[in-house]
């Protein structure tokens, strides 16, 4: 296994995250013509899922995005501790605008719930590419004041000094 260090976030070449462990809400095959999620109305179209309008033949398939926020079963958490006060909306901001940035280019990368507690904040996402994206963002935001755990489908920031 090749492995790299990308901005301190693991990464390796060749091989998506999880691949030792099949993901129930990944697709295998691709819906015959043109199909439209229900709930949130995405679109799949030759097995890409994209915003926009649906053919007026398309079939309903819930995506996976919208299978994972209904079962609560998110594609990674990220545990932000020890958040500084004074900082507190400012990170708040950073985080609603990479999520809303990443659904609108990728439709089933979302966020799928951001719990407050104290000064800890809990980020819920129903892919892994967004809560990369989001550590990456915080990381080079907060360079020296954040350690980073990571631990399969979760990973932990961790305010200091």
């Amino acid at each position: 296994m090749h492995t790299a260090n990308h901005g301190n976030l693991p990464y390796r070449r060749g091989r998506r995250a999880g691949d030792n462990h099949p993901d129930p809400y990944r697709e295998v095959g691709k819906h015959a013509g043109a199909t439209v999620c229900p709930k949130c109305h995405v679109v799949q179209e030759g097995g890409q899922w994209h915003w926009g309008r649906a053919p007026e033949q398309a079939g309903e398939v819930t995506c996976p995005a919208c299978r994972r926020a209904h079962d609560r079963f998110a594609a990674h958490v990220v545990h932000l501790r020890d958040v500084p006060v004074d900082h507190r909306t400012e990170i708040l901001g950073q985080i609603y605008h990479l999520a809303e940035m990443e659904r609108r280019e990728h439709p089933l990368e979302r966020l799928m719930q951001l719990r407050e507690e104290g000064n800890h904040l809990e980020v819920a996402t129903t892919g892994v590419h967004l809560a990369r994206r989001l550590m990456a963002n915080l990381l080079r935001t907060w360079r020296n004041k954040v350690k980073v755990h990571h631990g399969g489908d979760r990973t932990l920031l961790q305010w200091h000094g």
